[in-house]
Formats: structure tokens, sequence, C-alpha cells
């Protein structure tokens, strides 16, 4: 099997492959690095505790990130052919995986609805995205026939209740370059 080094220059080519197998009864998830021009496996990444859906080649071809199932991600050096680091993002499913144009950030997008934004090398979060819940930022004070169970359940679907029930939208710049959105309810 050859080194994934001597075929980092071709890594645009490569194609990965996710098998889900049974092992004492736990549903994992490896990674098949093949050399598409070759027709060659270079190599197997193991760690993976459910069925891979979803990576993202670092810029430079020497990282990868990759999600399952069971919502983690994780980050590979291709070069020492080892795991780096696993992290819990999701609830539920990694659908997909993308890289910034500048090669810095990873964005994950999971079945919880959300967006995550990761520095790449550090792994750090850097901030969450998350769409509007079905009632959110819709007005029910003064309402009136709602019982107390009632309220609860609609501020948890992002209804508000309470005198101050004004909502102010604005951005600011913030680190990083990134533009934060910050809404006053």
């Amino acid at each position: 099997m050859r080194s994934p080094s001597t075929s980092l220059r071709y890594l645009r080519m490569i194609i990965f492959a996710c098998i889900a197998s049974r092992k004492n009864l736990i549903l994992r998830g490896e990674l098949f690095v093949w050399d598409a021009k070759l027709g060659t496996r270079v190599q197997v990444l193991e760690g993976h505790t459910s069925p891979v859906f979803s990576v993202v080649w670092s810029s430079d071809g020497t990282h990868l990130v990759s999600g399952g199932t069971n919502g983690a991600l994780h980050w590979w050096d291709l070069e020492q052919g080892e795991k780096l680091d696993t992290v819990q993002a999701h609830k539920g499913w990694v659908h997909s995986l993308r890289l910034s144009p500048d090669g810095k950030v990873v964005a994950s997008t999971g079945e919880d609805g959300e967006i995550m934004l990761w520095e790449l090398h550090s792994h750090r979060h850097l901030v969450t995205l998350r769409r509007d819940r079905p009632y959110e930022r819709r007005n029910i004070t003064g309402t009136t026939g709602l019982s107390e169970a009632q309220r609860v359940t609609l501020r948890s679907l992002g209804a508000v209740d309470g005198k101050a029930a004004q909502s102010s939208l604005w951005m600011q710049p913030c680190s990083k370059g990134f533009t934060r959105i910050s809404a006053l309810v």
C-alpha cells in the first residue's frame, strides 16, 4: 500500500467509500481513501462509531473532517494516518460539510437544523446558526385562554411572553471577519 503523502498531488481526484458494518453489534463507519488515478487504496481511516455520510478535505489535502449518523465530527491527519479529534457537534446526522473559500473554516449542517462553523486546524467551535422555530418572536403577552403548560410550550417554540416584547435587530463586526447578527427580543 502506498504512503498517503505520495498521493497528495492527486487529492482532488481521491474518492472515499464508507462502509457500515456490524462488529459486536455496533454499527460503525470506515473511510477508505483511494487514489482515483491509479485505482489503488491509499489509506483506511478507522474510528467512527456510526456510518459516515459526509467528508471535506483541507485545501492542501493534508487533513480531512468527516461526519456521520451520530452527529460527531472527526478530524484526521492524512499524512500521519491518525484521528486528531472527535467533537459531538449535532443532534442526529451530519448532513453536509463544506470548507470556506480561504480554507480556514469548516461549516457543518445537521439533522438538528443547525449550521456550525469550526476552525479547521484548532477544531474550535466558532458559531452556531439556527433556523427560526415555529413561533419565533410571536408576542403572546396578554393572550387569554392559554394554560401555563400551553404558554411554556409556545415559549419553547420561540414565542415571547413578557412586557418587553419588542424586537430589534442589528449587525456588528466581530473577530475573524464574520458579521454578528444580534436580536433583542
